[in-house]
């Protein structure tokens, strides 16, 4: 998969951000691409959370009315020894990012050629926009999420795997 997404963290080491990151998620074994991160039961955990061979993948648990969002799969490596995490889309969010793309450049080459009127292109690059508006807006909260699990202390039972 693509990573379009590379964040360095500084002020942690590697095991205290995968322990941080363990205790604020819950175990799934299944492919998160696949799994519904959807849940409307209040918890203290942010995300979903699955061991791979070569990396931790997370995605964040959302709400009912956030199900619209695209969704996001952090990665942080287990076999490298910089400290940092990447984001890419989950397979659906590519699979709709891909579609919308081919349609974006079709209605273009259309406009182009004179097929399409200008009401055909001005509506394929508003609901664009608006697509871009929304990952934007997921980016940001999956941001928030992971500030807000690193920032919790180790000194509540440290070695709690998720």
């Amino acid at each position: 998969m693509v990573y379009f997404k590379k964040v360095y963290i500084t002020d942690l080491s590697k095991a205290e951000v995968e322990l941080l990151l363990r205790k604020a998620s819950v175990r799934r074994d299944s492919s998160l691409d696949l799994a519904s991160a959807t849940t409307d039961i209040g918890t203290n955990k942010l995300f979903l959370g699955r061991i791979g061979k070569s990396a931790l993948t997370f995605t964040r648990l959302r709400t009912s009315f956030e199900k619209f969002l695209p969704k996001l799969i952090i990665r942080l490596p287990l076999d490298t020894a910089e400290c940092y995490y990447q984001l890419r889309f989950s397979l659906s969010s590519t699979f709709f990012f891909v579609f919308y793309a081919i349609a974006f450049l079709g209605t273009v080459t259309s406009f182009l050629l004179g097929d399409v009127l200008i009401d055909g292109l001005l509506s394929i690059v508003f609901t664009g926009s608006i697509y871009a508006l929304v990952i934007l807006l997921e980016i940001n909260l999956t941001s928030k999420r992971l500030n807000k699990a690193l920032s919790q202390s180790l000194l509540v039972n440290p070695l709690q795997p998720f």
